[in-house]
Formats: C-alpha cells, structure tokens, sequence
C-alpha cells in the first residue's frame, strides 16, 4: 500500500512540475516577446544602443529560464546580432548570427527562408570582417533557397546577390562583378510593374555598383553615363540633398579625377 501511495505522489508532483515549467515558460516567452518588440520598434526609430540593450536583457531572460535553442531563443539571438552589426561590432555580430542559425536548424527545414536571412547576414559580417571568400559561400547558401522559394529572376534573390557582387568587387574579381551586376540589375529593370516601386532604390544601388566595377575595370565613359543616371534618379525619388544623391556626387567626381584627359 504504501508503495502504491508514494507511485501515485510521485506522479503527482511530477505532473505538478511540468505543468508549472509550462506555465512559467509561457510567461518567460511572453515577457521576451515584449522585450524583443520594443527592441525593434527603437531600431526602426534609430535608437541603435537602446534597442541592442533590450534584446540582450531577452536574452538573459532565454538563459536563464534555459529556453536556449528554443524558437524564440533562435530569434532573439539573431536579433542581438543585427544589433552588434548595424554598431559596426562584426565580430559580435558573426557570433549571434551563426549561434542563431544552429539553433534555427533545430526547427526549420533546410530550405526555409529563415535560414535563408541568417546565411545573408553571417555573409554580410564576415565581409564586414574582411573574410569575403567566406562570405561568398554564405551568399550563395542564401541565394540557393531563395531561388528555391521565389525563382531565379525574382527580385528577392537578386537582393542576395547585390552582396555576393560587392564580395567579389572586394576581392577585386571585377570581371565577376560586372558579370553579376547586369544579371540584377535585368531582374530589377524587368520586375512586374507593380513591384518596381518597391525595388527602384535596389536598382539604383546595382547601377551605382555596376558603375564602380566599370571604373575599377578602366571603363570610365560607362562608369560615367551610369552614375549620372543613378544621380538622376536619386534626385527624382530621393530629393537632391538625400544622403545617397550626395554620394553619388562624390562617385562622379572620384570618376573624373580617375580618367585621364581631365
């Protein structure tokens, strides 16, 4: 009898524990939730430090409720890692990125899109780091799912490979570049009407990319033409004194001062 007593005891306090772990786990990942939201709402306003702050308290709260490799640790971490980058800090950055993707695979198939984002970003710091031929590889893991997901002419993964053509820019593999910078800049120019809106600064970035490779290659009547439409187009979407007509500016100018017979 008393055997049977301490079984069903037992299994009681069992029961008990588990169902409290559930409990509290919910309201752990509803407070994480809330701390994670109100990051991101600073780092759209450009509260950089501020919005880094409340991600890293998520996940302290992920550590210490033992959540880690949970979906909303996955998250959390990789938004920690978005932080760490737009700071400049890419080694921190890489760190949160790639811990974000491991645990990611623990939860999504090997062609979602969510991997996807954190092959892109890992590929972005490590470019940031200098280590471009890594980053290559991470670019072209991302672009194979969206390709995957969207197609080779979509705009999406022309949006990938936007960073895999300024790796191969860094690593002065310009021929590459050049080659990858028309190949975006078709997908961006053909894009269904009612998308181009959304992609026009895309391709104006791609034509100013496109524009660099030609000067780096020697080519400067169409590095010229090309930042001189995107200028156009800069100042027709963006205004004259926007930060990247401003830019586009000084890429004429650096242009002149390269060719010859001026």
């Amino acid at each position: 009898m008393k055997i049977i007593v301490w079984i069903y005891l037992t299994i009681y306090f069992c029961v008990l524990t588990i169902y409290s772990c559930i409990a509290q786990g919910y309201g752990d990942t509803t407070e994480i939730r809330i701390l994670l939201n109100s990051a991101d709402s600073l780092h759209v306003k450009g509260q950089y430090p501020d919005a880094q702050q409340l991600r890293t308290k998520a996940m302290l709260l992920i550590d210490s409720f033992s959540l880690e490799r949970s979906l909303i640790a996955a998250e959390a971490c990789h938004k920690v890692g978005e932080s760490y980058f737009t700071l400049g800090d890419y080694h921190q950055a890489l760190s949160y990125f790639q811990r974000a993707l491991e645990w990611k695979k623990l939860h999504y198939n090997g062609n979602d899109l969510q991997l996807a984002i954190s092959y892109n970003d890992i590929g972005l710091a490590q470019m940031g780091l200098g280590n471009n031929e890594a980053a290559i590889e991470k670019f072209n893991n991302a672009i194979q799912i969206r390709e995957v997901q969207y197609g080779k002419n979509n705009p999406s993964v022309a949006k990938v490979k936007m960073n895999l053509a300024s790796a191969y820019f860094n690593l002065n593999e310009i021929e590459s570049s050049i080659k990858l910078n028309k190949e975006i800049l078709y997908v961006f120019e053909n894009a269904a009407t009612e998308d181009k809106d959304n992609w026009i600064r895309s391709k104006i970035s791609t034509m100013g990319n496109l524009a660099n490779a030609y000067a780096a290659r020697g080519s400067y009547e169409k590095a010229l033409n090309l930042q001189f439409e995107c200028l156009f187009l800069r100042q027709e979407y963006l205004g004259i004194k926007h930060p990247e007509t401003v830019t586009s500016y000084g890429n004429i100018g650096v242009i002149y001062e390269r060719m010859p017979y001026y």
